[in-house]
């Protein structure tokens, strides 16, 4: 199976969700997804059986023709494959495997050690084997290259089911200048605000 099989798998699942709630936002919930991803999803969908397939009712999105005749299978192909899945076991406790995960240097040395111990500990035959992201990361993990990532845009379109996602925390960030800066003054009283701060040159490190 490629990957774009896989991908239009996924977008069954968004789908259905929709048919289901009779709403994106809803859908998105549900799924554990962001409102613009579901709605990638819907775009994509449309445009590969080239059908609107849902239409405004009040406050619901309802099936078209088309789409009330594709709900049932699609639902029944999702259903199908989430038995497949449930009948493989995995004990993490006997396991010989090796997991390969996705992170930044950041995302490394925040959780890397931490993830390592408890891993070991439950059985030290799992191996993490860590590899670099960037932006084909999204795509390594719907081909199964990879099985994990650490990563920080989860409005990210192309993250559809089955790829599932859990927001593990919020950063911030903390701006540096220098006592005679312009802004020195009004950060000391009002404050910075992003436009005063783009508004002169500064110094930016990304790790991805």
């Amino acid at each position: 199976m490629n990957g774009a099989t896989r991908s239009n798998l996924g977008l069954l699942v968004v789908f259905v969700a929709i048919a289901d709630t009779g709403s994106v936002s809803a859908a998105a919930a549900r799924l554990g997804m962001s409102q613009p991803a579901v709605s990638h999803a819907l775009r994509r969908v449309r445009a590969l059986v080239g059908d609107p397939l849902f239409k405004r009712s009040g406050n619901r999105l309802v099936t078209t023709p088309l789409a009330e005749s594709m709900v049932f299978s699609a639902r029944e192909v999702i259903e199908k494959g989430s038995a497949l899945l449930r009948r493989s076991t995995f004990d993490e406790k006997t396991a010989h495997y090796t997991w390969r995960i996705a992170a930044n240097e950041y995302a490394l040395h925040t959780f890397g050690t931490t993830l390592l111990e408890q891993v070991t500990t439950k059985n030290p035959l799992l191996r993490l084997e860590f590899v670099p992201t960037g932006s084909h990361t999204v795509r390594d993990i719907a081909s199964q290259r990879i099985d994990f990532a650490f990563w920080g845009d989860l409005s990210d379109p192309l993250i559809l089911p089955p790829i599932r996602v859990t927001e593990l925390l919020h950063e911030s960030y903390t701006g540096v200048m220098c006592a005679g800066h312009p802004l020195a003054a009004k950060a000391r009283t009002t404050g910075v605000s992003l436009d005063d701060w783009l508004s002169y040159g500064h110094v930016r490190v990304r790790t991805h």
